[in-house]
C-alpha cells in the first residue's frame, strides 16, 4: 500500500507533505488526513525487525513529531 519509499522518502528531508495514512481500528479502518515536514528518514537493516518510516513535525498545534510507517501512507502530496 506505500506509495512512497526510502529513498524517495530521503529526498523530500525538510520538505513539507501531505499525507494520508491508512489505520486499523476497532470500528473499522480510518483514514486520517494531515500536513508535516519530515524530518528524518528510518531506513530499515538487513535482518532487523525495523521498517521504513519518516519522521514527521506535523502542522498542527504543539508542532509534535511522530514516527509514521509508509506502509501505512495511502497518499503522498509534497507542497
Amino acid at each position: 500500500m506505500a506509495v512512497i519509499d526510502c529513498t524517495t522518502a530521503l529526498s523530500y528531508l525538510g520538505r513539507s507533505a501531505g499525507f494520508t495514512q491508512f489505520l486499523p481500528g476497532f470500528e473499522g479502518p480510518e483514514l486520517i488526513e494531515f500536513t508535516g515536514r519530515i524530518m528524518a528518514v528510518q531506513v530499515p537493516a538487513p535482518g532487523t525487525g525495523v521498517e521504513c518510516a519518516v519522521l514527521i513535525q506535523f502542522d498542527e498545534p504543539g508542532d509534535f513529531m511522530d514516527f509514521v510507517d509508509l506502509e501505512t501512507l495511502v497518499s503522498f502530496s509534497p507542497c
